[in-house]
Formats: structure tokens, C-alpha cells, sequence
């Protein structure tokens, strides 16, 4: 068995090492450190490049944090069905979930006019209430009726500027 040699984390962030606590406690760290450094770029290998810097990012992830803890009332520990197409929206979605005390619970959206008990039986084994993801997919999903595999969760568009409101984040 090859015996894996300890990494010197200095050689990599200098004096600059961030904290091991928590996923958004790292956000925080580089927010103050690297304000205007890359956090995320997107590509969808045809040119076109999204990048959020960390401040734009904890500005992001802020603000949807407190609008899910305030005016949709999630709570530390509620499971969160994230339904988002790849992209930048998906890594919001994933840190604010984190920033508002609840569980990430990662899936491709279902298909509108495909039966796919997949979802179902994620949504009924994380007993998730709540599904975000960007407007486009919630208005397929939610259509003239509600995709038959998220009865009983709240679809929640997050894309829009709307639903950010980051006076009411609390760090759970």
C-alpha cells in the first residue's frame, strides 16, 4: 500500500489559509482575502464563459440564503431538492442551501413529458419540501399542472433578482 504524504497547505494559500469549519465559512474567508478573484467560471465549451467572483458570489449566495430563511421560511436542517441544469445557478443554489442551515439534495430536473419515479422517490426519501432551480425549469416542471413527481414540493425559481433579500440571512 502507497503511504500518501501530508500536503503543507502554506505552499498553496501562503498565510491565507481558510477555515475548516464550514462550507460557508470558506466562501466567507476568500470573500475577504480575494474579493475580486474567480470563485466559479461556467463554460458550455462553445465560448461562452460565466464567472462570479467570490464577492459577487457571497453577494449572490447571500442574498438567496435570506430570502429562503425569510420570505420562504426554510429553516436549519430542512432538505432542499436542488433541480438545476449545469451551470452557475446550480453553485448558488448549492452555497445558499448551506448559508440558510439546510440540506442540499442534488438532482438533474425531470422531464416534463417523461414519467420518472426517480425524482419521486428522492423527494419521498429526503422528505424534501422545497425544489430550487432556475425560472425556465420551474415553468416546465410546474406547466398547466404540477410534474406528477413533485406533489407536495414547493418550486422555487432563483434566478431572478426577486428572491434575494439579504437582510434577512442569518448564519444558522
Amino acid at each position: 500500500m502507497q503511504q500518501v504524504e501530508s500536503v503543507d497547505l502554506q505552499q498553496y494559500f501562503k498565510n491565507e489559509t481558510p477555515p475548516h469549519d464550514h462550507f460557508v465559512s470558506v466562501l466567507r474567508h476568500w470573500v475577504q482575502v480575494r474579493p475580486d478573484a474567480p470563485a466559479f467560471t461556467f463554460t458550455d465549451g462553445e465560448g461562452s464563459d460565466q464567472t462570479l467572483s467570490y464577492a459577487e458570489l457571497w453577494e449572490e449566495v447571500r442574498g438567496l440564503a435570506g430570502y429562503l430563511q425569510g420570505r420562504c421560511g426554510i429553516r436549519a436542517g430542512d432538505r432542499v431538492l436542488l433541480l438545476y441544469p449545469p451551470g452557475l445557478d446550480f453553485v448558488i443554489g448549492l452555497f445558499a442551501t448551506h448559508a440558510a442551515g439546510a440540506i442540499a439534495v442534488p438532482a438533474y430536473p425531470p422531464r416534463r413529458n417523461r414519467k420518472a419515479s426517480r425524482i419521486r422517490s428522492i423527494v419521498v426519501d429526503a422528505d424534501a419540501r422545497w425544489a430550487l432551480s432556475t425560472s425556465s425549469v420551474v415553468d416546465q416542471l410546474s406547466g398547466n399542472e404540477l410534474h406528477e413527481d413533485l406533489v407536495g414540493v414547493q418550486l422555487l425559481g432563483t434566478d431572478l433578482a426577486s428572491k434575494r433579500d439579504a437582510t434577512h440571512w442569518r448564519c444558522p
